[in-house]
């Protein structure tokens, strides 16, 4: 539900407020999202969903470094980790989200209708508003999430291999989603020179991130 505190982080999320301002009331907003998520957890996607355009808007011009309390060492992982307890990678992804969500112009009504992981499904096979519309008309359609992703996937699999073989081949990725990649890469990068003690290209780094991932599933 967009209660009042929800509504007023979206607010904050469009308002055009100083930089010092900004820091400080995205202080106090991402306290009060953080405390919801813990009480209540990630189901609660319109949460979730705002703590994206939250911290998207805190980022822009490192504006998180303004905020009292923060540490001048900690890099953006640092602020992530300790202001929303959550990891780099979940608070890049609801950056993603929220940032997706902007662009094809679904709002934040109907991700309350649908739910935070079927907004994401929805905004990961839209390129524009209409898609939208299709899509969230497909959802009402199926009536539940389980067979609405079903659907997606059985029309995916119903394409011509070549058309679905260059949609896994090829990714177009939006500003956050390159950062995140080029900052995982980095870390991947540094932890592999201090324990291999070599210096490693941008390939290397990326096997070496995927060996770590692969290992720590097993």
């Amino acid at each position: 539900m967009i209660d009042e505190a929800l509504q007023f982080a979206i607010d904050f999320c469009h308002e055009d407020l100083s930089p010092d301002e900004t820091a400080i009331r995205g202080e106090t907003i991402v306290k009060i999202i953080a405390v919801r998520l813990n009480e209540i957890g990630e189901n609660d996607g319109m949460t979730a969903f705002i703590l994206g355009g939250v911290l998207k808007k805190l980022k822009v011009d490192n504006l998180w470094k303004k905020i009292p309390g923060v540490q001048p060492w900690w890099q953006w992982g640092d602020f992530c980790k300790g202001m929303t307890g959550r990891s780099l990678g979940s608070c890049y992804a609801k950056i993603r989200i929220w940032e997706k969500s902007q662009n094809v112009g679904m709002t934040p009504q109907e991700v309350e209708k649908v739910g935070w992981s079927t907004a994401d499904y929805i905004l990961r096979e839209s390129e524009n508003r209409n898609d939208v519309d299709r899509l969230m008309q497909l959802y009402e359609e199926m009536g539940s999430r389980d067979r609405f992703i079903q659907e997606l996937q059985k029309n995916d699999e119903s394409k011509p291999r070549k058309e679905r073989n260059g949609k896994r081949r090829y990714l177009r990725l939006s500003a956050t989603e390159t950062q995140f990649y080029e900052e995982s890469l980095e870390m991947a990068a540094t932890k592999a020179g201090k324990e291999l003690h070599k210096n490693m290209s941008e390939e290397e780094a990326l096997v070496f991130l995927i060996a770590q991932w692969r290992e720590g599933m097993n």
